[in-house]
């Protein structure tokens, strides 16, 4: 039970990271593809 505990924090930690980077990488695109429509 305890493992199981600790396991759902380490996925919910590496979602969330995981979730930033994507949102990161969004904005990079975003950014990249205005800069290629000039």
């Amino acid at each position: 039970m305890f493992q199981h505990k600790h396991h759902d924090i380490f996925t919910i930690l590496i979602i969330n990271t995981l979730n930033k980077v994507f949102d990161y990488w969004l904005i990079v695109v975003f950014s990249v593809k205005k800069s290629f429509s000039r």
